[in-house]
């Protein structure tokens, strides 16, 4: 497993991959999923507190591996206020 958090001036970015299956599309799309493997629930629950805040979490997957990408902006916007 692989976690990299990273800044710039505008914004903050934490991603986490690993050597795990490919995520199915329908859960990359936000369909939650009943299953005993995971990957449905959760990740439906992180998205949602994501986006209450305005915020997102970015999925990809990849024979290789997948990746959940959480983004932010550092800086106040006007969505913010």
């Amino acid at each position: 497993m692989r976690v990299v958090a990273k800044t710039d001036r505008n914004h903050f970015e934490l991603w986490v991959a690993n050597k795990g299956e490919r995520v199915p599309e329908t859960a990359m799309q936000g369909e939650v999923r009943n299953s005993r493997n995971g990957l449905g629930l959760g990740l439906h629950i992180a998205s949602q507190i994501a986006q209450a805040h305005r915020r997102r979490i970015d999925v990809t997957s990849t024979p290789e591996e997948p990746r959940f990408v959480f983004w932010m902006p550092l800086v106040q916007t006007d969505q913010d206020k």
